[in-house]
């Protein structure tokens, strides 16, 4: 019989502790022959910041270069081994390959029972090698880039490749992602997962035609899904959080939103001056201008009907004024953004000013776009027949290579071997490290594979896209600093720290008793929730037991507690449930929360 009491749980508000972690350690195993690839003696000069006079120590230097990239964001306590070879992969054929070594399941440590994590990953969440005489990925390189001089790969560590040359590190960076668990490891001919149960990538995966995971399909739906493009999408909370940092909104747009006998988009130039149009949308209502002059909806004199302006999109022509004079005079009745209409025939203009109205200098603080004179007078038809018009300024809304606020997956369709499912979609937008090909303009914080991989299990000691630590979500909160600000500080007095405030995703200016763990009886079940914050990347949470309330030990999946389950809290939180299964006439569990320094 499981016995528990709410008195647990007065434990959960103390176990808060700080402990240093250590960073992931990688070491690159020479797999080639002598003379060849890491052992090749062709003298060389030193390129871009790579120190190596021969051709075998400029590539061990770039390989130790990819692993200090690597290393500086994961966190192992077990060095990550990676077999290196240097081989034919043909000349116009893959740059690399790489891969897990293997895969383990149900390990001590494992945050889901019955998924199969690659080595590297199992071995990081047990704390100990479980496999230790064998290495944990392996990477092919293509020694046919090198076949000729000048050579093709670029070892440098500026990223600087010039003319037709590849930037090894980039491209080994990319291959280590693999290793890591970057790979979906299912059939492409039958949709099967490969070991008859499911990687941890692919629990990720999300069909948005079906709605369903790829763990909730059949066989035939998931071969059906490889070439689903653009409906296949990462449905992890970490990327999609960080996802709005990394890639762009899709392009502006303006467009009548209503009626929708209307609607439509229209094509414009924006202003030459005030603030720019940002991803933050404008939906108002549009206003024609009515001013005391001929012609009376120009604002080239005083504005008549400043009183139907506030909070709306202010609507004016063309005229004999300068542009900035016309739209601070809708600023200052108080439009919230102008649509200049053009009254000549062709293409809108950008429209220019002095920054100077009646002689004094102005500061334009809304935006301002132009339109044709034929999509101006489509518009004005609308308002003379009395039709409220409702108008969208702003971003489109998506992401580049979103779907829903989802980071899409490669999903051609037509199958790519080696490219469908594992890597990123190629309409991101600025370039992932994970899509199928290596670009020019990657970066080197790794963009949204930390978030992946984070996802997936690994412990990121700083993902740079959300890079929310505690100190800067201290700085966000409390921007004069002072003793509020402080860790153990509680000045919303609702009995949570500011630390606990941040572990649970919470406001530490507005009290709440919403956060805090407790204890659930549902008949036989017994459970524990609380909500979690989704950006915190230097917070682990785990769970112990303990029989006597003095010895804890760590809470194993399907021993003692069931898996997890999570329902998003908006962007920033989710909330969490734990069944208590441990099979005890006496125990007690706590929630432990650790602060990575």
């Amino acid at each position: 019989m499981k016995v528990t009491t709410l008195s647990v749980l007065c434990l959960f508000g103390s176990l808060l502790a700080s402990y240093s972690v250590r960073a992931a350690d990688f070491v690159f195993v020479n797999q080639d022959a002598a003379g060849v690839g890491l052992n090749d003696t062709t003298p060389v000069s030193p390129v871009g910041g790579n120190p190596g006079t021969t051709l075998g120590q400029q590539r061990l230097f770039a390989l130790e270069e990819v692993g200090r990239i690597w290393g500086q964001f994961l966190q192992s306590d077990v060095p990550i081994r990676v077999g290196v070879r240097f081989g034919d992969l043909g000349s116009g054929g893959a740059l690399a390959q790489a891969g897990p070594d293997s895969f383990e399941v149900n390990f001590t440590g494992a945050p889901e029972r019955d998924v199969f994590y690659p080595i590297a990953l199992a071995n990081s969440l047990a704390g100990f090698d479980l496999e230790p005489t064998r290495n944990d990925l392996s990477t092919t390189i293509n020694i046919n880039l090198d076949s000729t001089v000048p050579r093709r790969w670029y070892y440098g560590f500026d990223g600087q490749p010039s003319g037709s040359q590849v930037d090894f590190i980039d491209v080994v960076l990319h291959e280590v992602g693999h290793g890591l668990g970057f790979s979906a490891v299912t059939s492409f001919t039958s949709g099967n997962f490969l070991f008859g149960r499911p990687a941890v990538y692919a629990t990720f995966l999300e069909d948005l035609t079906l709605g369903l995971r790829w763990t909730e399909m059949t066989s035939a739906q998931r071969l059906a899904s490889v070439n689903n493009d653009p409906n296949v999408v990462w449905n992890g909370p970490s990327t999609i959080a960080g996802a709005p940092s990394i890639l762009q909104a899709g392009n502006i747009s303006f467009e009548a939103t209503s009626p929708a006998s209307f609607a439509r988009s229209f094509s414009f130039a924006e202003a030459g001056f005030g603030p720019a149009i940002t991803g933050n949308p404008i939906t108002a209502e549009i206003v024609e201008i009515i001013d005391g002059a001929e012609p009376t909806n120009d604002a080239c004199s005083d504005i008549l009907n400043g009183f139907e302006l506030a909070g709306k999109i202010a609507f004016l022509s063309r005229g004999t004024c300068n542009f900035d004079d016309k739209i601070f005079r809708a600023q200052q009745a108080g439009a919230i953004a102008v649509v200049v209409g053009n009254n000549v025939g062709g293409a809108p203009i950008v429209m220019g000013g002095d920054s100077v109205v009646n002689g004094q200098p102005v500061t334009i603080s809304i935006p301002s776009i132009m339109i044709s004179q034929t999509d101006a007078s489509a518009i004005r038809a609308q308002l003379d027949a009395a039709t409220t018009v409702i108008v969208r300024l702003g971003a489109s809304g998506e992401l580049f290579g979103a779907n829903q606020g989802k980071v899409r997956v490669h999903a051609p369709s037509s199958t790519a071997s080696g490219s469908s499912i594992s890597h990123w979609s190629t309409a991101t937008f600025p370039n992932l490290l994970m899509e199928p090909s290596i670009n020019r303009n990657l970066r080197d914080d790794l963009d949204l594979s930390l978030t992946a991989l984070r996802d997936m299990g690994w412990v990121v000691l700083d993902i740079p896209y959300p890079h929310l630590t505690l100190e800067l979500w201290q700085e966000e909160n409390f921007p004069s600093a002072g003793s509020s600000a402080l860790a153990n500080a509680d000045p919303d007095f609702d009995g949570l720290t500011n630390l606990e405030e941040y572990a649970f995703g919470e406001n530490p200016n507005s009290s709440t008793s919403n956060a805090f763990p407790v204890f659930q009886s549902m008949g036989d079940t017994q459970s524990i929730a609380y909500s979690r914050s989704v950006t915190a990347t230097d917070i682990n949470y785990s769970y112990e037991y303990s029989t006597d309330l003095t010895n804890w030990l760590p809470a194993e999946v399907g021993v003692d507690i069931g898996a997890e389950v999570t329902t998003p809290l908006g962007s920033e939180a989710e909330r969490v449930s734990v069944e208590i299964i441990r099979n005890d006439p006496r125990v007690f569990l706590r929630l432990r929360l650790e602060q990575v320094m």
